[in-house]
């Protein structure tokens, strides 16, 4: 079973998506804190041999981070999960974040996300 980890500050909307994931097939492991991504702490890589999830739902404004700092810090520390596997869920962004986004290879999905573009997204991401 594929495992989605669900980073959102919001317990509403954790709950909503890990349901809806659940529903979809995935194993989701939700939580608040981007501290639990190890590089989170700038001093360290990823030590993983696999991925710690599959798929990544990453909100853009977290508890202490930019969901996109977040990704870039992964990205310079050895994730292992496909850039392609992870999308910033965002209120609002301006054109700076989308390019800054699409640099980093993730994808975005524009808050409130319906379930329909939830699981298309997915299909994308399983299809390769």
């Amino acid at each position: 079973m594929p495992q989605i980890m669900i980073l959102d500050d919001e317990k509403g909307v954790q709950d909503a998506l890990a349901l809806y994931s659940e529903m979809l097939g995935y194993d989701a492991i939700a939580t608040t804190e981007p501290s639990t991504c190890r590089v989170y702490h700038s001093n360290q890589d990823c030590d993983k041999e696999t991925p710690c999830a599959d798929v990544l739902l990453i909100d853009q404004f977290l508890t202490t981070m930019f969901g996109l700092d977040l990704v870039e810090r992964q990205a310079n520390k050895g994730c292992k999960a496909p850039a392609r596997n992870k999308a910033i869920l965002a209120n609002a962004f301006v054109q700076e974040d989308f390019k800054r986004a699409r640099n980093l290879g993730c994808h975005v999905l524009q808050k409130p996300v319906t379930y329909e573009i939830l699981e298309n997204w997915l299909e994308k991401v399983q299809s390769g």
